[in-house]
């Protein structure tokens, strides 16, 4: 099955229940939420690779680009909900499911959020991306030799892996701005 990157746009008032549900209830909320979605699949690392040079589990703070795929603020106040990427937890459900069976894997979320008013950052760090320097710079071999996920990156699939990338990237993009504008706020979940 792997592990699958969803955005949604979510209203304010669901975004305020969320923060303040017990844990065991967050994803069932969340899958009956009725909203718009945006959904990367397995892609995320990978992008987040592709703009900043470093994997999701080593995002840094106060990276736009960073937070655009992996979002700025944890859902979960419990510590074996693995969701808060500013404090190192993200590395721990990569490594985590790489490592043990699909069973206990799946057991494992990461659920993120970015505010209404957080995203024109966000939107205009993206804007600012140069997509033909990121294509002078993409070497699927990098993105093997660290480990990014998904294990799909072959020098072979180079125009296409990038293609579908920056599909993605362009997608995400979209989604984005059209949150912004509807006044949404964005959750990003992995599981």
């Amino acid at each position: 099955m792997g592990m699958l990157g969803v955005y949604m746009g979510i209203e304010e008032e669901d975004l305020q229940k969320l923060i303040n549900m017990e844990n065991d209830d967050i994803i069932e909320t969340l899958e009956e939420l009725e909203c718009d979605i945006y959904n990367i699949d397995k892609l995320w690392d990978g992008l987040h690779f592709l703009l900043t040079g470093n994997a999701s589990s080593n995002s840094s703070e106060n990276n736009k680009l960073s937070e655009a795929i992996v979002g700025i603020h944890n859902v979960s106040k419990d510590v074996d909900f693995i969701t808060n990427i500013i404090n190192n937890e993200l590395p721990k459900i990569i490594k985590t499911q790489e490592s043990v069976s699909i069973d206990k894997a799946e057991d494992m979320d990461y659920i993120s959020y970015i505010q209404n008013n957080e995203l024109p950052g966000i939107i205009k760090a993206m804007e600012d991306v140069n997509i033909n320097e990121l294509k002078e710079t993409f070497e699927p071999l990098l993105f093997k030799k660290n480990k990014i996920y998904p294990k799909i990156w072959e020098e072979n699939k180079k125009d296409i892996l990038f293609d579908e990338l920056i599909q993605e990237f362009n997608g995400l993009l979209n989604f984005y701005k059209q949150s912004f504008e509807k006044g949404l706020n964005i959750i990003f979940s992995i599981y």
